[in-house]
């Protein structure tokens, strides 16, 4: 029987041991890699919801005022329900927007009354003595 010495032993494990310590040394460096970053999240849907005009009040008017009145072109905007509201040859029109020949006019810049909950642009017209004459725009 062949007599085995330190030397064949440290022979026969030196590939073992450099295997081994390559293989610690390798889970180190994946162990020590940042993981790549998250992917962006998706962009955020748009806001689809049309909100009040720009010249409209604030949410908190909104218990003080029901509807917004321009006596320069005699229309109306019901604040609950996002419309305009006119005369149209003696008759009342609901519109979510203003007819062709008022859409020139700056809202922003006119002159707005706020009618208080309860009163209806009926009501205020012929109160302040316009009776049902519309005009045909």
């Amino acid at each position: 029987m062949k007599k085995i010495s330190r030397n064949n032993i440290r022979r026969s494990l030196l590939p073992l041991a450099a295997g081994i310590f390559a293989l610690m040394l390798e889970s180190c460096i994946i162990a020590g890699k940042a993981p790549a970053p998250p992917p962006p999240p998706p962009p955020a849907p748009k806001h689809t919801r049309q909100g009040p005009p720009p010249w409209a009040p604030a949410h908190g008017y909104r218990a003080r005022t029901q509807y917004i009145y321009f006596p320069a072109i005699e229309v109306y905007y019901d604040l609950d329900a996002g419309v305009y509201v006119y005369l149209e040859r003696g008759r009342w029109v609901r519109s979510r927007s203003l007819p062709p020949s008022l859409r020139r006019h700056d809202l922003r810049k006119m002159k707005k009354e706020e009618l208080p909950p309860g009163i209806k642009p009926q009501q205020h017209h012929q109160a302040k003595g316009k009776g049902n004459r519309g005009r045909g725009r």
